[in-house]
């Protein structure tokens, strides 16, 4: 929506200058104050610096929220691998844990970020249960190894949850719509009065360049959806990895999850 408004907002500055500019011309006579072409320069400078400061802004978010869900995958899959060295019943308790949880991270948390920005109770219940699994470990390195693991765990998630969330003030991005506006509409009313039409070519294809930058910012800002969304392939991977060795050495009837990592038959609680 912010982007249709700007787009609009930007196209109407344009038409709205170009009649203005033929109604009256705007001189350059030095005895009548600046011209408006000396404005264009340093609306141009202000424009492209706020507009490369937000979206450097926009992309480290974007970055943040990649490499989070990221490293957030490899510490599940650490934590499956180190689980096989455990003795049963830990083994198979810690396992399914970490399947249901890679489970719900896919089918629910990411659909979750990116239509409200905010998590899912879902994988909630399964990192209790790995927690309350670790209490049953006997052997002291084991269990500070899982630990840490699971703590890098909850770190990266806690970063993706907090990446999917707009980066960009919304008072700064408004900011950088009112200075492409500016710039434009200095450009339209510097126009000349006739023979312009090349000009006139030239603003409308800068009109839509800014409006196309405008749109990317908006787009990168929002990691988890948009045209170029962060998909949930590295938990994915992870999670049919676990589940394929989950079910060959036990079975479907031991997964304590369906396949959206939901509880079998019990109500979902946010245990975190």
């Amino acid at each position: 929506m912010d982007v249709i408004v700007a787009a609009v907002v930007v196209a109407a500055a344009i038409v709205i200058m170009l009649l203005v500019r033929r109604r009256r011309r705007v001189r350059s006579d030095p005895d009548e104050g600046i011209a408006i072409g000396d404005l264009v320069g340093p609306l141009e400078t202000l424009a492209v610096l706020v507009i490369a400061f937000v979206m450097v802004l926009a992309a480290e978010s974007y970055s943040g929220a990649e490499g989070a869900a990221s490293n957030e995958a490899a510490a599940v899959d650490n934590m499956h691998s180190m689980a096989a060295l455990l003795p049963d019943p830990i083994e198979e308790k810690i396992k399914g844990a970490i399947v249901c949880y890679a489970s719900a991270v896919v089918k629910e948390e990411w659909p979750s970020m990116a239509a409200r920005y905010e998590a899912s109770t879902a994988p909630d219940r399964w990192t209790q249960q790995f927690r309350d699994a670790l209490q049953d470990l006997r052997d002291p390195s084991m269990f500070r190894l899982l630990a840490d693991a699971d703590t890098t765990r909850a770190t990266q998630r806690r970063e993706r949850i907090e990446q999917s969330a707009p980066a960009v003030p919304a008072a700064l991005y408004w900011f950088m719509v009112l200075t492409v506006v500016a710039m434009v509409a200095g450009y339209a009313i510097s126009l000349p009065l006739r023979g312009h039409g090349p000009q006139l070519a030239g603003l409308w294809v800068l009109a839509g360049l800014l409006v196309a930058s405008l749109y990317l910012i908006w787009d990168i800002d929002r990691p988890f959806r948009g045209l170029v969304p962060i998909d949930a392939a590295p938990m994915q991977t992870t999670q049919e990895a676990g589940m394929k060795d989950f079910l060959r050495r036990y079975g479907a009837d031991r997964l304590p999850c369906d396949q959206k990592g939901l509880p079998r038959n019990v109500n979902v609680t946010s245990t975190n």
